[in-house]
């Protein structure tokens, strides 16, 4: 249970951020020190590393890092602004005025015809159909390779980066349309999965998406024995007031011995690695601005990372991300991914047992009020024999069991706290690094309260779920106890 007393992990919180800033002051200082452009660039350059650098050192003193967060929030972006100021977003080839950062000079002989960002590759010609050819752009293939590294660590898989979660789903689903379409079969897709993801996958390809149950084990099993089903979209963890766990060692297990495609929406479980499967093609994506960076909600990108015998896929999911515009920026690149394994792996534990306290304090604090507690972290929840592979989930809902509206409760709780020099916001981006609560509203109009403990140390997460939860148990006590205390 909570200890509002203790410590906790505060001082490895502010440690791992620190590590963070020194990181980002290490590539700017290497940059400056590289620098063969105008000397008002360095200059800048120079400002920005003792910037990061004095901001590191007040992190490392505190053991409230959560106070900083606008600072950090600032000083990062900066850091990527100036970093990228100078570069073209189509540099020449040949001629003048060159482009100003070296990294966008001409090569002689150009070994490409075009570097133009909205497409996010560089294209070649080559002597054959199809003529044209392209790689990603190095710097975004820089920052996806990061990123990918960060969550799975080393080892195979292939990223590609997009300007959002969202970008990155879409250009897969659109992937796996045209790939199901082809050979003439079609695909499935989770029932709970999100709505966004269902409604782009049966507005734009109603051929070839059907949904199922992926939280029914044999329902999945069934429509995976079809052998016109191609492929199949599942989110393991669907963000749902019904938090379902889909049966993915089901998945799996009908996939062995296939050439299929499995796409997983792995946004709130970032670090849960496909297993993967000789001939079949694996997709998982990511939302960079959940869990990339630290919790401090910098910017949007989303991370496709792909295993499997490649059979010209991959370039053509490159092809699909050049006409779709869905490319970030070289900035948005520069901060999609501030982590490295080792934190992001101790980040997301310590979320992890963060919520894990939440959830048992707020089902046993909510007894007997008019809220009900959905979370996986529970044992009483139907999937939570799933949790011990894929997690409990980095949020909790909780609902009024008349259907009351809970609209303003979410802002009201961050009021509370703040008026106790707590941390606590009001926003939806679940992989924040401070507790957060929002109103989710169901297709029926029923609204339902998410809250997430963050990725702060716990002696804060565990302050804060303790006048939360007894914030809402005095609100939502039953009228009838109220009446009985007058």
């Amino acid at each position: 249970m909570p200890n509002p007393n203790g410590e906790g992990d505060a001082a490895a919180v502010a440690a791992e951020l620190a590590d963070l800033i020194e990181r980002q002051r290490r590539t700017i200082a290497a940059e400056r020190l590289a620098w063969a452009g105008p000397d008002a660039v360095r200059d800048d350059l120079a400002e920005v590393e003792q910037r990061l650098a004095a901001l590191g050192g007040s992190v490392r003193q505190t053991i409230e890092a959560w106070r900083l967060t606008p600072a950090l929030v600032y000083e990062l972006n900066r850091s990527a602004g100036v970093a990228t100021a100078a570069l073209r977003h189509t540099p020449p080839l040949a001629g003048l005025p060159e482009a100003v950062h070296p990294l966008q000079q001409a090569v002689q002989p150009a070994p490409y015809i075009m570097d133009y960002a909205r497409s996010g590759a560089r294209l070649s010609y080559v002597a054959q159909a199809p003529f044209i050819t392209g790689v990603d752009h190095p710097l975004l293939a820089e920052a996806a390779e990061r990123a990918r590294r960060t969550i799975h660590g080393a080892g195979a898989g292939r990223s590609l980066l997009f300007g959002s979660g969202m970008g990155a789903m879409n250009t897969a689903i659109d992937f796996m349309a045209q790939t199901a379409r082809a050979a003439g079969r079609r695909n499935l897709l989770g029932r709970h999965s999100w709505i966004e993801v269902q409604a782009y996958a049966l507005e734009q390809h109603p051929d070839t998406f059907t949904l199922v149950d992926e939280t029914d084990a044999d329902a999945l099993a069934s429509a995976l024995a079809d052998p016109a089903v191609f492929g199949v979209i599942i989110e393991p963890l669907p963000n749902h007031p019904t938090m379902p766990v889909a049966a993915l060692d089901v998945c799996y297990s009908a996939l062995e011995n296939t050439e299929r495609m499995l796409l997983l929406d792995a946004a709130h479980t970032p670090e849960v690695a496909p297993r993967v499967i000789p001939g079949v093609i694996t997709l998982s994506v990511v939302s960079g601005v959940k869990f990339l960076q630290a919790g401090l909600d910098l910017g949007k990108s989303g991370l496709l990372t792909f295993w499997g015998d490649d059979r010209g896929a991959f370039a053509r999911i490159l092809e699909l991300r050049e006409r779709s515009g869905r490319v970030p920026s070289f900035t948005e690149a520069r901060l999609a991914c501030l982590d490295d394994h080792a934190s992001f792996q101790a980040r997301l534990a310590r979320y992890d047992r963060n919520m894990r306290a939440w959830a048992a304090h707020l089902d046993a604090g909510l007894r007997g009020s008019d809220l009900t507690v959905v979370s996986p972290w529970l044992e009483d929840h139907p999937h939570h024999a799933r949790s011990a592979t894929i997690g409990g989930g980095r949020f909790v809902y909780l609902g009024h069991r008349s259907g009351t509206s809970l609209l303003g409760v979410d802002r009201w709780l961050c009021t509370e706290a703040a008026a106790r020099d707590l941390p606590g916001v009001a926003a939806c981006t679940f992989g924040l690094n401070v507790p957060h609560a929002n109103i989710i509203v169901g297709a029926d109009g029923t609204t339902f309260l998410r809250l997430s403990s963050g990725s702060d140390s716990s002696a804060s997460s565990d302050r804060v779920v303790a006048l939360w939860s007894e914030l809402l148990a005095e609100r939502f006590r039953p009228a009838t106890k109220r009446s009985a205390r007058r």
